[in-house]
């Protein structure tokens, strides 16, 4: 059903939904932007300007080719848009969404501590929750539990700009190769996590009747995405290069900052841990509800939440490091095409 209301409202829910979708356990906890972007030192921001605008541009585009196609699922969007191929795209994001649920209820354990197994099941039970209760479920999650991150983050911010960064760049020249690597990295960062919301901005701009307001939606997602890497990887680079032996870095820097501040940052990284789970879940049940009666979507969905919390033994910063780029690199190929398709 298509949506009415308050422009802004509406512009906002896209946007919050948008970047929750994203701003998983691997970004939140400051690995993704680790691996992707600080280790770059001021280079990373190249990577960022990069990522935002692919952020802003693509995801503008999903939104509204959700509508303009009428698609309910990623998978009929594919259909119109990859034809004889679309097989082997939906096996593809089935993996990609697969794999980023997987490291979310990892994340989400690792954040329990020695509590793991209670912090698995609390997450669990909530994402089912809010799978059955559909888009809206999904959009009321993600209008909560963003603006706080968007908050949080913008503290922890102003607090860095007072502390001195350490000086790791030993007057190293940019040269083609130095500057190639960023390039690459924030090319395959976005995609991929462009990849990771398909499932949701489809059906998501399907259900907005005016297309101006999931292209709006699809901009300012992108804005608040970008605007939240450059501040979480300006606060990385402060503690640079020790920060890289921490599972968690951001918990980190939140608990030398102050401990209660810390405990804090414990339930903002379970939002964001959230935020994209449920956003992976929604996509992988609305391929399901093609495939199986009605009856049976509420018990399928259980199976996959459990057995999706098997694999998160795997560990959070394996699955990150090791997963992440390939299906990235992957991932760019399939952003490309949409671009071109975008545009004929």
């Amino acid at each position: 059903m298509k949506r009415k209301g308050s422009r802004l409202i509406y512009i906002a829910n896209i946007a919050a939904t948008y970047t929750g979708t994203i701003i998983g356990a691997g970004f939140a906890s400051g690995q993704e932007i680790l691996v992707f972007f600080t280790r770059y030192e001021k280079l990373s921001y190249v990577s960022l300007i990069i990522s935002t605008f692919l952020f802003m541009y693509i995801g503008s585009k999903i939104l509204m080719m959700g509508g303009e196609l009428n698609s309910k699922c990623y998978a009929e969007m594919t259909r119109a848009v990859f034809k004889g191929i679309a097989p082997l795209i939906n096996i593809y994001l089935l993996i990609a969404y697969m794999t980023i649920s997987i490291a979310m209820f990892a994340g989400a354990g690792t954040l329990f501590g020695s509590y793991y197994w209670i912090g698995i099941s609390i997450t669990s039970v909530l994402a089912i929750i809010t799978i059955i209760m559909g888009v809206d479920g999904i959009l009321y999650a993600n209008t909560i539990i963003i603006p706080l991150i968007f908050v949080f983050d913008i503290l922890m911010f102003v607090y860095h700009l007072n502390v001195p960064m350490i000086d790791i760049q030993n007057s190293k020249e940019l040269s083609t190769s130095s500057i190639i690597n960023p390039i690459k990295s924030g090319l395959i960062y976005s995609s991929y996590n462009i990849i990771l919301c398909i499932g949701v901005l489809v059906p998501l701009g399907n259900s907005v009747e005016n297309r101006n307001i999931a292209k709006l939606g699809g901009y300012m997602g992108g804005v608040l995405i970008g605007t939240i890497l450059a501040m979480s990887n300006y606060c990385l680079s402060v503690h640079m290069p020790h920060i890289y032996i921490h599972e968690v870095p951001l918990m980190y820097i939140a608990h030398k900052i102050n401990p209660i501040f810390g405990w804090i940052y414990t339930f903002i990284l379970w939002g964001a841990i959230f935020t994209t789970l449920i956003g992976n879940l929604f996509s992988i049940t609305s391929i399901i509800e093609e495939r199986f009666p009605k009856y049976l979507h509420n018990t399928v969905l259980i199976c996959i939440v459990v057995f999706f919390v098997l694999l998160s033994n795997f560990g959070f910063s394996t699955i990150i490091s090791t997963l992440y780029p390939i299906l990235g690199s992957i991932g760019l190929i399939f952003v490309v095409y949409i671009a071109i398709y975008s545009l004929g």
